[in-house]
């Protein structure tokens, strides 16, 4: 972000920024990061879960396992909407 703004431009009237894993100083900088919290416990969980299996079970076939993330908005995003095509008239 701050090399953005040496750069010249502003966030978010300029370019948009979004962190990953929701670090504690993401709500401390400015403008505030939004970013996509991810249940790093529960991911870590299911690593050592699928690790243990695999080890137990060397030719089952691969699983995709999805954790559920939520997105924290803060002021790194620009809360415009994308433009409505103009209906023909």
């Amino acid at each position: 972000m701050r090399a953005l703004q040496e750069a010249g431009k502003r966030i978010p009237e300029d370019i948009s920024v979004i962190g990953y894993d929701d670090v504690p100083a993401a709500s401390l900088l400015i403008p505030a990061l939004t970013t996509l919290h991810a249940n790093s416990e529960e991911m870590g969980r299911l690593a050592v879960q699928r690790m243990i299996y695999r080890a137990l079970q060397p030719e089952a076939a691969p699983i995709r396992v999805e954790i559920t993330s939520q997105l924290i908005i803060r002021q790194s995003v620009s809360t415009c909407s994308p433009a409505v095509p103009s209906q023909p008239g």
